[in-house]
């Protein structure tokens, strides 16, 4: 997409570091937040920019702003600095007022603490996983959200009694039943059902856990109809190789700003 920026007076007084080129890439005018950035004054107004350091690393500002005033598609990258920062820096042409393109105009935001937040939570994302993996109880990760979707849609037909609504459709449970789908499965949630393939469990688990009887899924479709955050039930079922297991098996939901999450349900199972 090609891009032309008018430039006004409002840039003179923003708080994001802003460096203006002419066409030959001679400074112009700049931002006082810029100095974080190239060591500016006021005198070094019509030198080019090439003369002068840049604390960023990985980025030409001659080039990259001659091939911008070439193509005029717009720059965007995230560069960091020799103090650790990170700056996400846009280069634009930029329109005079009789609309004709008079140079390049960079900005270079400091988004350091974002990028933090967003390693923090990268990381607090990973110990989540560590964990999960190799906690000692069997673990699987569930969405539900489809069957909670499909209960609203039952509702919505006008269904008020589900458990009445299932005793006369029992083809509809085992629908629902499709819908479930198992995400992620600990190390000991394979060593129960002895399984040798993450994603050969995940896709069987479901039915797994119905094969001596649909009511263990149908407490669950309650559970979900009336929104409830936990669940506790006992389920007869079988692990891969057509053993027998005796399970307490529980869930619970995360609510995420005053709603369940049903997309994202935790399930552990205990021998009994």
């Amino acid at each position: 997409m090609r891009i032309g920026v008018q430039v006004g007076p409002e840039y003179a007084s923003t708080q994001i570091a802003t460096l203006f080129l002419d066409i030959k890439g001679c400074i112009r005018r700049f931002t006082p937040k810029i100095k974080e950035i190239i060591n500016l004054e006021v005198a070094d107004i019509g030198r080019p920019i090439a003369h002068f350091a840049l604390s960023l690393q990985g980025i030409n500002l001659t080039v990259v702003s001659s091939q911008v005033l070439k193509t005029l598609d717009k720059h965007e990258s995230e560069l960091y600095d020799d103090k650790g920062r990170c700056f996400f820096t846009r280069i634009l042409p930029y329109r005079t007022t009789n609309n004709v393109i008079d140079g390049v105009i960079i900005s270079f935001e400091d988004i350091t603490h974002r990028k933090k937040a967003e390693q923090a939570l990268i990381n607090s994302e990973r110990r989540y996983k560590s964990l999960f993996d190799f906690s000692p109880v069997p673990m699987w990760e569930t969405d539900l959200s489809g069957i909670e979707l499909a209960l609203h849609e039952l509702r919505h037909q006008g269904v008020t009694d589900l458990n009445e609504h299932l005793t006369q459709h029992p083809q509809e449970a085992e629908r629902l039943l499709k819908v479930m789908r198992v995400l992620h499965i600990n190390n000991a949630a394979m060593t129960l059902f002895k399984a040798d393939n993450k994603e050969k469990l995940a896709s069987s688990i479901p039915e797994l856990l119905i094969r001596s009887s649909l009511q263990p899924f149908i407490t669950q479709l309650q559970a979900i109809w009336d929104q409830k955050d936990k669940l506790s039930y006992e389920c007869h079922c079988d692990d891969l190789q057509g053993n027998s297991l005796a399970l307490n098996v529980e869930w619970v939901v995360p609510c995420e700003v005053s709603q369940l999450n049903y997309s994202n349900v935790i399930v552990l199972a205990r021998l009994i």
